[in-house]
């Protein structure tokens, strides 16, 4: 019996529910040609799109031009899936992540604007993630497990050189979030339980790694992001709550103070490049929505609806211009 046979009866065992609409029904060939679309990072000039899709069979990058909808492959894998991470801030070199024959190990790489490609994560037995741009883009942050199985540590690499240091040793387990705008305080969580977190600072200059969220009981703390001007890190607590909700604290005073507390958790928050919108994803009914505001403000901005899709990424170009959804 054919898969497609299996489909049929499968469809048939469905009792007739009353009232039921009229379903749109497709051959197993066209499901079978769909083509899946991952990522959406803007080039420097706002004129393309950095994606994946598998439209060969495997998910290779490719960019499409903005105006013309004109896509474009820049890798040609036949067996790793390549899943493209983000354009260089200056130039239309890329980083993407791939493993080597669904090991799931994967690593971090650079395609140059001559083709050419470097492992920024080279070696055996590891996995690496890219974790964001510095505000003034002169570098990018890397995490990797090559020192030790059992934590990530965080890397340093200068945009330009793609040098590296190592800035963070990971030997206690914990999760890095993100760095400020000066590049001298770091965010990390660290899970005791799935009902019990704390968030740590770490200063750079002095190497003290500091406890933000002490506490009694259950309660979750995590790091979003730190505002544009440095000040504060917003971060998502479920305290005295059924849901996870938004506040923000100030690294001067050591003071905290509510952002936002939706009927929902929220699932995570950041700001777009220039600092201008603040970004809101919350989890609804297994749905993501994704909410735009003024953080000064929390005056929210319209943000197109998709009537029954769940959004997956909102990624707003650096000059904040578009947004790609």
């Amino acid at each position: 019996m054919c898969l497609q046979d299996i489909l049929c009866l499968l469809c048939l065992a469905i009792p007739e529910v009353k009232g039921q609409q009229d379903v749109k029904q497709y051959t197993i060939e066209q499901f079978l040609k769909t083509t899946s679309y991952r990522g959406a990072s803007f080039s420097p000039d706002n004129s393309k799109l950095l994606v994946s899709d598998d439209s060969t069979g495997v998910f290779n990058a490719y960019s499409i031009d903005i105006a013309t909808d004109q896509s474009t492959q820049l890798t040609d894998s036949k067996t790793d899936s390549i899943f493209s991470v983000s354009y260089f801030p200056h130039d239309e070199r890329f980083l993407y992540t791939a493993d080597q024959g669904g090991n799931e190990l994967n690593h971090l790489y650079v395609r140059g604007t001559d083709g050419k490609v470097t492992d920024l994560t080279p070696g055996e037995n590891l996995k690496a993630q890219f974790a964001g741009w510095s505000t003034d883009d002169k570098y990018f942050y890397v995490l990797t497990n090559e020192r030790d199985p059992k934590y990530f540590d965080v890397y340093e690499y200068e945009t330009d050189s793609l040098e590296r240091d190592m800035i963070f040793r990971n030997e206690e387990g914990f999760n890095f979030a993100d760095i400020s705008p000066d590049r001298q305080t770091l965010a990390f969580s660290k899970t005791i339980n799935r009902d019990d977190s704390n968030i740590y600072l770490l200063n750079r200059s002095s190497g003290e790694m500091k406890l933000i969220t002490p506490h009694e009981g259950e309660i979750n703390f995590a790091p979003a992001a730190f505002t544009p001007n440095g000040k504060e890190l917003v971060y998502i607590t479920d305290r005295d709550s059924d849901f996870g909700y938004l506040k923000k604290f100030n690294l001067a005073t050591g003071q905290s103070a509510p952002v936002l507390k939706p009927d929902w958790d929220v699932s995570s928050a950041y700001f777009s490049k220039k600092g201008t919108y603040f970004v809101v994803a919350t989890n609804e009914d297994a749905k993501t929505h994704i909410r735009v505001y003024d953080f000064a403000t929390m005056k929210p901005y319209p943000v197109p609806d998709i009537p029954g899709a769940s959004i997956s990424s909102f990624n707003i170009s650096p000059n904040e211009k578009d947004v790609a959804i």
